[in-house]
């Protein structure tokens, strides 16, 4: 029994590691991801450069969503300050990186 406890243990600390790029997220996205019970769908966030066209411009937006393959999951973009946003009409995004993701 405490052999089984001790794996489950780290198994768990294993799977609550944090990325550098973690870090670097605005507050209300850590907090989206602290507060994330559920990997079942491979959530994750990744980073990308909005750059719109009139007037031409380029800024750092978030792309909340999952990998899951039989979940039915919302994209969800955040502006640099981690708040909810809406794409301008005029623009195109630029993938920087994959700043976090939960694995089941």
């Amino acid at each position: 029994m405490r052999i089984l406890l001790v794996c489950l243990l780290l198994i768990s600390s294993l799977a609550c590691k944090k990325s550098k790029d973690e870090d670097t997220l605005p507050k209300p996205l850590q907090e989206l991801i602290a507060n994330n019970g559920n990997c079942a769908c491979s959530p994750f966030i990744d980073k990308y450069e909005l750059v719109t066209d009139n007037p031409p411009q380029t800024d750092i937006i978030y792309l909340m969503s999952c990998a899951g393959i039989a979940c039915n999951c919302i994209t969800v973009y955040y502006d640099k300050n981690g708040q909810q946003t809406a794409l301008p009409p005029s623009h195109h995004l630029v993938f920087v990186k994959r700043v976090w993701e939960c694995k089941p």
